[in-house]
């Protein structure tokens, strides 16, 4: 039998009778007590060893933007309020009921600023109006002779579906006019010199006597036929026109685009009010504004 190795030494625990204690306690204790923990050393091991990859198989990713700092609560921003001012302004209604209304305040009002002899045509000492330059240029413009004038001058003015009276008037004052040459219609057509003189009407023309006179543009367009429908009680089909076509001979109009290059080339023109404005009716009997 092999002996055990010796121990730690055993302690003897004797306890001494209490004075609260009714019973009494042997006089040695010889149970063992548990032994003492025993420090031991770890071992020598080598901590593990960190793998990198060399730097040429190193793939950087890019970086976020650095977070903006925290607005601190205590921080506080007034609100931005845009506020948009109009000068607007409104004239009182005049004895006729009408008022202007203008968003913003204009520089002068054109009913004022401009003189009444400036609203009007200027006429002569006799009552007849001046015409424009275009007018005042002599016969027989704008064609190239005076026969085809005076026949031109026959088809366009009278009655458009040409009675005895008118057939009357052609054979005595332009068959027989001394300024008639047959010789001069060789070659003539009518729908011709009506696009010739629409053409020079509708380019500005100025008086070759004076190099300093306004230029002006008429485009008037004459002798045009207008078709109007007039509804009547027949009955008729959907894909049909319903009514009776009425067609105007002879009709005359002014295109709105010449109308508007005529009135900026008059003098009147740098009175124009181009601003914007709102124009109101009062009526008298109603009261209602419109």
């Amino acid at each position: 039998m092999v002996p055990s190795p010796p121990g730690p030494p055993v302690a003897f625990n004797c306890q001494l009778p209490s004075q609260s204690s009714s019973a009494s306690c042997d006089p040695c204790d010889l149970s063992p007590q548990s032994p003492l923990p025993s420090v031991s050393h770890p071992p020598d091991v080598l901590p593990p060893r960190t793998w990198r990859l060399p730097a040429r198989y190193r793939d950087y990713l890019p970086e976020l933007p650095r977070p903006i700092d925290p607005v601190p609560a205590s921080a506080s921003f007034l609100p931005q309020v845009i506020l948009h001012i109009f000068d607007s302004f409104c004239t009182s209604f005049n004895r006729f009921g009408i008022a202007q209304e203008y968003r913003h305040r204009p520089s002068y009002d054109p009913d004022h600023a401009v003189p009444a002899h400036k609203l009007s045509s200027s006429t002569d000492n006799d009552g007849t109006t001046t015409c424009s330059d275009t007018q005042k240029r002599p016969p027989p413009f704008p064609w190239p002779n005076m026969s085809i004038w005076r026949l031109m001058a026959w088809q366009l003015t009278g009655n458009s579906e040409k009675s005895s009276a008118e057939t009357t008037r052609l054979v005595h004052d332009i068959l027989l006019a001394e300024d008639f040459k047959p010789e001069d219609l060789s070659g003539f057509n009518a729908q011709t010199a009506i696009k010739n003189m629409d053409r020079l009407e509708a380019t500005p023309t100025s008086n070759s006597e004076s190099t300093d006179a306004p230029k002006f543009w008429d485009g008037w367009k004459t002798n045009v036929d207008v078709d109007i429908q007039v509804p009547s009680c027949e009955k008729c089909r959907s894909s049909e026109r319903c009514g009776r076509i009425f067609t105007v001979h002879g009709f005359a109009y002014r295109p709105l685009v010449p109308l508007i290059r005529a009135a900026f080339m008059e003098a009147i023109s740098k009175w124009f009010h181009l601003t914007p404005f709102k124009r109101i009716w009062k009526s008298p009997v109603t009261g209602r504004e419109q």
